[in-house]
């Protein structure tokens, strides 16, 4: 699972893109659980068979539920072409003087001219393209110029609706997990080797600062850890820094980011610069490395 998480996590090392890829991922899961979820109670309504309305109860009031049935006469004039191959055919309610806009495929067989038919399906919201064809009222009839009626169409069976809800769920939480964990997947692991003679090559990962107001959190940037008076200074390139003494709850582990386990030591210390307490996590070349930057940290901690 860890592996699974790590792999999400290196998303992390985008996040600065236009669109952070967590937040388009996260953005696609909502839609697919939006959609789930409005087509599971939409094949829930009724029992899942369409509403039948009155035109004048569509126009005036809307639907209770988006799969509808209405009746009416095909009109002879008034044909609109719409996009994807399709055209709008206008039904009128003959007592009520109402006409709602069907829409269809343009190839198969239509509804006959001056033929009055019963019509089932999901209703749509009128484009303002499609608006603007629609004809004025006229003649003591009135246009449906809100909505349509997609002819055929219907919500999706119940449970292909809960399966996308589920299949959503399970694609958001690694997403959710890494991004409120900053995408740092850590693992505590005991550390048993000798220790290195040098720390060697070290990456950080928390919240540095520049100055009095500048601050940003970085993940695995190559960084020094030296010791100060009274404590410890974690810095990076370009004069971000971080200082500390004394840290607490030192664990080591590994670090999951990608195709990469590093090993790494997970603490808490006051960070002297805002004097805020945060966690930092350290990731070194081999479990040596590790070990001799565990037993530093955890000499300077247990010192009065």
């Amino acid at each position: 699972m860890n592996r699974l998480l790590g792999w999400v996590a290196w998303l992390g090392t985008l996040r600065k893109q236009a669109i952070p890829p967590h937040i388009l991922l996260l953005v696609v899961c909502l839609s697919g659980f939006s959609w789930g979820l409005g087509n599971y109670l939409e094949a829930r309504l009724n029992g899942g068979r369409a509403e039948v309305l009155p035109q004048r109860q569509l126009l005036e009031q809307g639907a209770p539920q988006s799969f509808i049935e209405i009746t009416g006469t095909v009109l002879a004039d008034g044909q609109v072409s719409g996009p994807d191959h399709t055209i709008f055919l206008p039904l009128l309610d003959e007592a009520e003087k109402i006409v709602t806009y069907v829409r269809l495929p343009e190839s198969g067989e239509r509804p006959k001219a001056g033929v009055t038919y019963r019509l089932n399906g999901m209703i749509g919201f009128v484009s303002p393209e499609l608006e603007s064809k629609i004809p004025q009222d006229q003649a003591g009839m009135r246009f449906n110029r809100n909505q349509y009626l997609y002819f055929g169409q219907r919500p999706a069976d119940a449970r292909w609706a809960a399966a996308a809800m589920l299949i959503s769920l399970l694609a958001s939480w690694p997403l959710l997990v890494t991004w409120f964990g900053h995408y740092i997947v850590f693992q505590t692991r005991a550390s048993t080797h000798a220790a290195a003679q040098q720390l060697g090559k070290i990456r950080a990962s928390g919240r540095f600062y520049k100055g009095k107001k500048e601050r940003q959190r970085f993940l695995e940037a190559p960084a020094e850890l030296s010791p100060v008076d009274q404590g410890w200074e974690l810095k990076l390139e370009e004069g971000w820094t971080a200082h500390f003494a004394g840290p607490e709850n030192i664990r080591a582990g590994s670090l999951y980011l990608g195709p990469q386990e590093r090993p790494a030591l997970r603490f808490e210390a006051l960070e002297k610069t805002r004097q805020k307490r945060q966690s930092f996590v350290l990731t070194f070349e081999g479990p040596a490395e590790l070990q001799l930057a565990l037993e530093r940290l955890t000499s300077s901690s247990e010192k009065p």
